[in-house]
C-alpha cells in the first residue's frame, strides 16, 4: 500500500492529465490561421456570388434561368470574369444543346462554334444575339458588358477595300462587327497628289464629316471649291460635296465619316 494511505486501485483509476509537448502551442496556432483563412476565402467567395446575383437581378432582361446557368466560379473559385466562350459553353452544356444542333439553329457551321467556345473567333453582334436566344439567355449575360474586341476596334488587317472606279482614289471601310444599328460608316482614305475624284460611293441623304490627317484637299460643293489642310475638317450637311481633288505634291490622307451609314 502506498504511503499516503490510497490503495493502488484507486491510483490506476485516476485520470491522466495530458500534458502538452513544446511543439504543440506551434500547432494550435497553426490550426486557427488555417482556419480564418478558410473562412475568410469562403466569405470573399460568398461577397462574389451575391455581386453577380445583384448585377443579374438588376438587368432589365432578368430571368431565373440566367442566374442558373451563368456559374462564372470554377471549382477553385476562380475568376467572376468568365469569357465569352466559356460562358457559351457552360450555358449549351446545362440546357443539354449539342453543338450541332445549336449551329443548325443559328445558322453557322458546328467549327464556328467549337472555336468560339475555345476564344478563338468572335461572333458578329446579330451571330450571338441568335446564339443567345437559342440558349434561352440574354447578350448581357453572354458578354457580361464586356463587349469583343472587335466589336469596337478594327485593326489594320481587318480594313476592307472599297472598288470606287476612281484612279488615284483609296478607300477602306472600317467595318465594326458589333451592332448594325450603327448611326454612322467611318472610312480611311487617300488621294494621290494632283488627283480629282468623284465622290459617288453614295446616293441616298447623309452627312459628310472629313478630317484630313495629310496632305491638303479640296472640296467641290454649292459651285465652289473648299480647301483644308492637315489636322483641319470639312463637313457638309445640306450640300454634299460632288468631288474631291488634291491640289498638292504629296498624298492627302485622312478619315471620312458617314451619317447614316447607308450600306
Amino acid at each position: 500500500m502506498p504511503a499516503d494511505g490510497t490503495s493502488m486501485t484507486r491510483q490506476r483509476n485516476r485520470p491522466r492529465v495530458f500534458a502538452p509537448s513544446f511543439s504543440a502551442p506551434f500547432l494550435m496556432v497553426k490550426y486557427y490561421q488555417i482556419t480564418l483563412y478558410t473562412c475568410q476565402v469562403n466569405l470573399y467567395n460568398v461577397y462574389r456570388k451575391i455581386n453577380l446575383m445583384t448585377k443579374l437581378l438588376l438587368r432589365p432582361d432578368f430571368s431565373v434561368k440566367d442566374i442558373v446557368l451563368a456559374q462564372p466560379f470554377d471549382a477553385k473559385g476562380g475568376s467572376i470574369m468568365a469569357s465569352l466562350g466559356e460562358r457559351v459553353k457552360k450555358i449549351r452544356s446545362n440546357s443539354g444543346i449539342s453543338v450541332r444542333d445549336l449551329a443548325a439553329k443559328v445558322g453557322v457551321s458546328a467549327s464556328f462554334i467549337y472555336q468560339l467556345e475555345k476564344d478563338e473567333s468572335a461572333p458578329s453582334f446579330s451571330t450571338l444575339k441568335r446564339i443567345a436566344g437559342e440558349l434561352g439567355t440574354s447578350v448581357g449575360v453572354l458578354t457580361d458588358d464586356v463587349l469583343p474586341e472587335n466589336w469596337l476596334i478594327v485593326k489594320k488587317e481587318n480594313l476592307r477595300h472599297v472598288i470606287t472606279g476612281e484612279d488615284g482614289f483609296n478607300l477602306n471601310i472600317m467595318a465594326f462587327l458589333g451592332s448594325r444599328d450603327k448611326l454612322m460608316q467611318p472610312h480611311l482614305f487617300s488621294v494621290d497628289p494632283g488627283k480629282t475624284v468623284e465622290l459617288n460611293v453614295y446616293d441616298h441623304e447623309h452627312d459628310d464629316l472629313f478630317v484630313l490627317i495629310q496632305g491638303e484637299l479640296e472640296f467641290w460643293a454649292q459651285g465652289h471649291w473648299y480647301h483644308i489642310g492637315a489636322g483641319e475638317a470639312a463637313y457638309f450637311s445640306l450640300h454634299n460635296a460632288s468631288k474631291i481633288r488634291n491640289p498638292g505634291t504629296e498624298e492627302a490622307a485622312g478619315v471620312w465619316v458617314v451619317s447614316p451609314p447607308g450600306v
